[in-house]
């Protein structure tokens, strides 16, 4: 059986089959390209979202440190005092610490601490250091130098806080008779300023070491004590010689009785 003879397609006229090779190549080429116009597109936009993020990063650290975190030198016109943080170790002991500062605000602390609000006594030292290593702000006053009404304010300001901030009697304040306290921190007023411990609060409440919860468990009111008033002298019944009396009578009538010897003298001289 003869093969049937392949048939070649009709090419029309003026058909040059490497133009179109050329044509179909050059479509191909022109498709990787902008597939790779595209990738390097979209690998730029991915390199400048991260360069983007990491700014953002670094102006959020930066901000957080230097505006948030920066310590101020004073406020309201009070300095403030920084002390060492360095504590050696075991940061929890079960003996009395000797502090170098009065009161204290840094260093080795008890292993149970306080809860926030206010007291009518000093609490252990130990654990009132280990609530300001918790982030607490803790408002001490010398009850000797410090007014009744004063210190009610104080209660009062501590109460307008649902944590962090406890306010206690403390006598053995050394250089002022209020000091506004946090870890490593402490401001010293010569006299009650609401608005300066305010902003103290603002600015280190939480701030501590350990972020610990400091509820505001404790609610009570220092009271003064009453003033010791003298003791009247009792004035003896009627008709009673004090001690003394009849001693005093005789001397007076002694002193007539050498008064009329005198005068008698001088009727002797007369006659």
């Amino acid at each position: 059986m003869a093969k049937k003879k392949s048939r070649k397609k009709a090419r029309p006229a003026g058909y040059d089959p490497n133009e179109a090779r050329r044509q179909r190549l050059e479509a191909r080429r022109k498709a990787r390209e902008e597939e790779a116009r595209k990738k390097a597109q979209a690998q730029r936009r991915e390199r400048w979202i991260r360069r983007g993020a990491l700014v953002l990063l670094f102006v959020g650290v930066f901000w957080f440190i230097a505006v948030r975190g920066g310590r101020p030198d004073a406020i309201a016109g009070n300095d403030l005092d920084l002390f060492s943080e360095t504590v050696s170790q075991p940061n929890h002991v079960s003996t009395t610490v000797n502090y170098p500062m009065t009161p204290p605000v840094a260093g080795q602390h008890s292993a149970s601490t306080i809860p926030c609000g206010t007291y009518a006594q000093t609490p252990p030292n130990e654990q009132f250091v280990h609530a300001l290593e918790h982030g607490a702000v803790g408002i001490l006053y010398n009850p000797a130098e410090v007014t009744p009404e004063d210190i009610a304010d104080i209660e009062e300001l501590v109460g307008e806080y649902d944590s962090h901030v406890l306010s206690a009697p403390f006598p053995n304040m050394d250089e002022s008779p209020i000091a506004v306290t946090s870890w490593g921190e402490m401001m010293r007023l010569n006299s009650w300023d609401p608005d300066a411990a305010a902003e103290y609060i603002r600015v280190f409440r939480q701030k501590g070491p350990e972020k610990q919860p400091c509820q505001m468990a404790s609610d009570d009111s220092f009271e003064p004590e009453p003033e010791e008033t003298p003791e009247a002298e009792e004035t003896p019944p009627e008709g009673e010689e004090t001690p003394g009396s009849a001693d005093a009578e005789a001397d007076d009538a002694g002193g007539g009785n050498n008064g009329g010897g005198g005068s008698g003298g001088n009727n002797n001289g007369g006659g």
